[in-house]
């Protein structure tokens, strides 16, 4: 992930929104992959699992500790985070799924976790990429675009 150039570009797009989109679509990619070989293969390496994992958990870190509190002036409280936020739970709840599923050495259980988890993936970064990510892109304002990168930069040095 490669949040640390941000600003504007010569479209006035906010290139960490753009990383972001980007970003969503590899980790989309990931998934059907991830979805794909579990269908051929039946199982997974635990490290393919700790990767995907891990690079969902980022993800999810940086866009709820940093992104979404400097939208809240722009959303209502209710509103879109409230719900990109449930699903990062559910997301979460799914991963929890599959591994408890993979330790249990369940073929069937490990598929249909790992279906869930890559539905709610989707219906999450479809959602986010429509609304929340939209709505960035309208209000956010240049300090707390340097915020963000600041913030993302200590994220990536711990």
């Amino acid at each position: 992930m490669s949040f640390l150039k941000l600003g504007h570009n010569e479209n006035g797009e906010i290139i960490h929104i753009k990383e972001l989109r980007k970003e969503h679509a590899r980790m989309l990619k990931k998934a059907d992959y991830f979805k794909k070989s579990l269908s051929r293969k039946g199982l997974v390496s635990e490290k393919s699992i700790n990767m995907f994992e891990r690079g969902i958990c980022d993800i999810i870190k940086w866009e709820e500790d940093f992104l979404f509190p400097q939208l809240k002036d722009y959303m209502p409280e209710d509103g879109p985070i409230f719900v990109m936020t449930y699903t990062h739970d559910k997301i979460k709840t799914e991963l929890i799924n599959l591994r408890n599923a993979l330790f249990n050495q369940e073929s069937f259980e490990i598929r249909k976790a790992a279906e869930k988890l890559v539905k709610a993936l989707r219906y999450h970064i479809e959602k986010e990429d429509e609304v929340v990510l939209s709505e960035a892109e309208k209000n956010i304002k240049q300090s707390q675009i340097g915020y963000l990168s600041s913030m993302f930069a200590k994220m990536t040095r711990d």
